[in-house]
């Protein structure tokens, strides 16, 4: 007799499938997000707009386990997810469930400051931030971290909960890496927001320090603190996108 469970964890993150058979975990002919009309695999409930397509494979971790890591485009709304299981003997069951994503605490703290961009680029100060406010420049330092977090997010694989835990709770370790590609992602907003026509001297920095803010994500390893202690415990390498425990 075949029988199977799904549960969420993580942060309502992960989907994890239990597929037994006889009371022993045992694997499917196959374990896919899709609903009865074969319309979506996750969907969110307020709109109904389809996020995951029907026939997303969940896949195998092990013997009658497997795992479908769920990242929501948006935050602070309910999902709708449906797996389909089709066993070996050709039995196709079907369990539809609710995902609750919690809206995310916006940090606080900026990975850089106003100095750290003069001391990257020092011909910012007198070039790029004329006219600028401290409050809209916090912002913009703001949207730098958030930025970086999820660049660093879209390289953490199945850890993609957990790292996304550490980053909320400070964990990342600000180093000259970390504020190069920070200072570069900054500029360019700086830059967008000062852009009066196409192709003028902001349009160009503009692109120019995305593409340096782009390279330098790429060359960086993100090292996270996981408990606070001042070391590095988790090593998120965005080259390869290899997660390794320090």
């Amino acid at each position: 007799m075949a029988e199977w469970r799904v549960t969420v964890d993580r942060g309502k993150r992960k989907i994890v499938v239990h597929n037994y058979v006889d009371g022993v975990l045992a694997d499917a002919t196959s374990v896919v997000l899709r609903d009865s009309s074969s319309t979506w695999g996750i969907r969110r409930t307020d709109t109904g707009a389809t996020v995951v397509p029907a026939g997303t494979a969940v896949p195998r971790k092990s013997t009658g386990v497997y795992e479908y890591v769920f990242r929501p485009p948006e935050l602070g709304i309910q999902y709708e997810a449906a797996v389909e299981v089709t066993q070996t003997s050709g039995e196709v069951d079907r369990q539809t469930f609710y995902i609750d994503v919690p809206a995310v605490r916006l940090p606080t703290d900026a990975y850089i400051t106003e100095q750290d961009i003069y001391d990257v680029v020092p011909w910012a100060q007198s070039m790029l931030l004329t006219g600028y406010g401290q409050q809209d420049l916090s912002k913009i330092l703001l949207a730098a971290r958030r930025w970086l977090d999820e660049q660093i997010l879209a390289r953490s694989g199945d850890s993609y909960a957990a790292v996304e835990e550490y980053l909320e709770r400070g964990g990342l370790l600000v180093d000259p890496a970390v504020r190069r590609a920070s200072v570069y992602y900054a500029l360019s907003l700086i830059c967008q927001a000062q852009i009066t026509e196409a192709g003028d001297r902001f349009d160009t920095l503009a692109e120019q320090f995305l593409r340096q803010s782009r390279e330098a994500v790429r060359n960086l390893t993100a090292r996270i603190d996981t408990n606070h202690d001042g070391y590095a415990d988790l090593v998120v390498s965005c080259r390869s996108s290899r997660i390794t425990r320090a």
